[in-house]
């Protein structure tokens, strides 16, 4: 009888969390190395300052892109932030997710929003993080990464926040480190799902 209710806990777990595939969390970190903010708009940011990008995506997204050596991703329902010198740039629609497996291969999280201003009431925005890589062996396929090579290996490795109309302020950061973990209730439904199979097998004996 145990055995059976846990089995349904498990069930009602999976069906609440693990029904769009695995969840993965992106926190990229990175130091400011290119400031264009002739209007201070951002005065509370400086060169060298740290900010920290984070986003989550479905790895059951699917590529809506007719190109083979490149993946697009709608990812929507999900927040894409950058925290900054005490301001948060945040998208919290939807942002898209380019890979692109050719001669040179690349990633890029790219999202459009606005923040709140408190003397031109707000200001539109895009930001990206983007990867290159030059010898074009980071990806055999455009399907979504779930892990990211070292900093060290690619050619490129930036952050971007640019006002639009383009030209308005520019920020630019080069990445520190990237990690990619799998969300806490992922975790917990794989983890369901061996005991649940486990003790499934240990009653057949």
């Amino acid at each position: 009888m145990c055995s059976k209710k846990f089995m349904f806990a498990a069930s009602l777990f999976a069906l609440a969390f693990g029904v769009n595939g695995e969840i993965i969390n992106v926190e990229v970190k990175a130091e400011v190395s290119s400031l264009n903010d002739s209007n201070n708009f951002f005065d509370a940011i400086q060169i060298n300052d740290q900010l920290v990008l984070s986003y989550t995506f479905d790895c059951d997204s699917q590529d809506i892109d007719t190109n083979s050596n490149r993946g697009t991703y709608v990812i929507d329902n999900a927040d894409m932030s950058v925290s900054l010198g005490g301001y948060s740039f945040s998208d919290e629609l939807l942002y898209t997710i380019v890979v692109e497996d050719d001669v040179f291969d690349s990633y890029s999280a790219v999202g459009y929003s606005s923040i709140a201003h408190n003397t031109v009431g707000k200001l539109d925005f895009g930001m990206e993080f983007y990867l290159l890589d030059e010898t074009g062996n980071a990806f055999d396929n455009t399907n979504l990464p779930q892990t990211f090579n070292p900093v060290g290996y690619w050619t490129d490795a930036v952050i971007k926040i640019e006002g639009t109309p383009r030209g308005e302020f520019e920020i630019v950061a080069q990445v520190s480190n990237i990690q990619s973990v799998p969300e806490p209730c992922t975790i917990v439904v794989l983890g369901l799902g061996a005991i649940g199979m486990l003790r499934k097998k240990s009653n057949q004996l």
